[in-house]
């Protein structure tokens, strides 16, 4: 980022375990005066991407300060329960309202940050010959705090497979692993929020930040 320029951050899903750091994080890194102004939306309560993009346009045109966004931090995310079809036609809808509300409204866009979840397709199409470029951030598994509950959660889930297993099989029974070989043996990088987040700083912060 450029010192004598002015930049406003976007957080879209800023209380999930992606956003809420990121949010946390754009108020003081690289500096507490990095952005002039950092917004966060969340769907309850707030704006429901879901609606269509006039109706997230005029949500967006109510939020003081939001013509001067220059970068949208997207982590919002949709669809649970409906498969992997359903799940990706969800959030490549609401990503696509997300993106056309926010041009409409803001512009100097400059970046637009978001996680993958089959939405790169429709980045580099709506992206393409504007003066606005995408970073897609690839993580296979983020662990932190959220500040409100979160289906998606590891504890929470190992915690009630426990509790059962303990109600059938008695109290210190040993648990064998529920999966397959190949899940147990299965390579995985997960990432904490806060590196993550610090991480997405540092790729805007040294300009290295392009359309792929």
């Amino acid at each position: 980022m450029t010192s004598n320029l002015s930049y406003r951050a976007l957080v879209f899903g800023a209380s999930g375990i992606t956003g809420w750091a990121i949010a946390k994080e754009a108020l003081k890194y690289p500096t507490p005066t990095t952005f002039d102004q950092v917004i966060g939306f969340t769907n309850r309560p707030g704006i429901d991407l879901s609606a269509g993009i006039s109706q997230v346009q005029a949500g967006l045109e109510k939020i003081h300060g939001i013509e001067g966004v220059t970068h949208v931090y997207f982590s919002a995310y949709t669809g649970h329960g409906t498969g992997f079809k359903g799940i990706k036609k969800s959030n490549v809808e609401i990503l696509e309202s997300a993106i056309l509300a926010v041009e409409s409204l803001c512009p100097n866009l400059q970046t637009w940050i978001f996680q993958t979840g089959g939405k790169y397709d429709l980045l580099e199409k709506l992206s393409k010959g504007k003066k606005w470029k995408f970073v897609e951030v690839r993580p296979d598994g983020v662990s932190g705090f959220v500040p409100s509950n979160n289906a998606m959660n590891m504890a929470q889930a190992l915690g009630l497979f426990l509790s059962f297993y303990a109600s059938s099989k008695g109290s210190g029974a040993s648990v064998e692993y529920p999966g397959p070989q190949a899940a147990f043996t299965a390579r995985h990088t997960d990432v904490s929020q806060s590196v993550r987040s610090e991480n997405i700083g540092a790729i805007e912060a040294i300009g290295s930040c392009r359309n792929h």
